[in-house]
């Protein structure tokens, strides 16, 4: 759906775009590719099928630039995007293995990155994404070992910032990332002591700034 004043919606796509089996657009996103084209990226979640990226140029038309997870159908999702200069990146959802990270610059040719360093078979979603001081972020889910956040640099080299959850293991992902005023802040999905808010100047966060919610 789309709306040109907040009030007035107008259906453009239905039926999952190309198939039923397309359950879920985890993410939308603006993308200018190598092309100098800015474009709407829609990807999708599919546990038939695999994870699917779809584009369009005006808003009514979608051309499918990726299918079948991503060259692994076990990637059943494309659940997190982020631009950092003329890469478009996503990160997958893998219910078995761990997540795959991916970028491009022309908007249908699709880079894997290295994996996680170190990496973690429970780390199933890269499951937000922002940029943060010219690199990329990306908070996990990881119900037995804790959150997990990475930092890629733009080779695609990476290092884990956080790990374990904060410290807390109940912490089982980092659910939210954005930049506000000069601090990265990242929001943790916890069932038993109540979500959490942290932050850092760095990109390397250490201080716990705010609890809330608990039992």
């Amino acid at each position: 759906w789309r709306t040109p004043d907040g009030e007035y919606w107008e259906r453009i796509a239905s039926g999952g775009l190309t198939r039923r089996t397309n359950q879920d657009f985890p993410t939308i996103s603006t993308f200018v590719s190598d092309d100098q084209i800015e474009r709407l990226y829609l990807t999708t979640f599919n546990s038939i099928r695999g994870a699917e990226i779809h584009r369009t140029e005006d808003g009514l038309h979608f051309e499918q630039v990726a299918d079948r997870g991503l060259g692994e159908p076990l990637n059943h999702a494309i659940w997190s995007s982020a631009v950092l200069d003329e890469w478009l990146w996503v990160g997958t959802l893998n219910p078995l293995f761990e997540f795959d990270i991916f970028r491009t610059r022309d908007g249908r040719t699709w880079q894997a990155m290295p994996p996680p360093n170190p990496g973690s078979y429970r780390n199933h979603y890269a499951w937000t994404m922002t940029t943060f001081e010219s690199r990329v972020y990306v908070g996990t889910l990881n119900i037995l070992g804790g959150a997990q956040m990475y930092r890629y640099e733009r080779d695609g080299s990476n290092d884990a910032v956080v790990l374990r959850g904060f410290g807390r293991l109940l912490n089982y992902g980092i659910r939210a990332l954005h930049e506000f005023n000069g601090w990265l802040y990242a929001g943790t999905a916890n069932p038993g002591d109540g979500a959490q808010i942290w932050r850092s100047p760095t990109g390397d966060p250490r201080t716990r700034i705010e609890e809330a919610g608990g039992k």
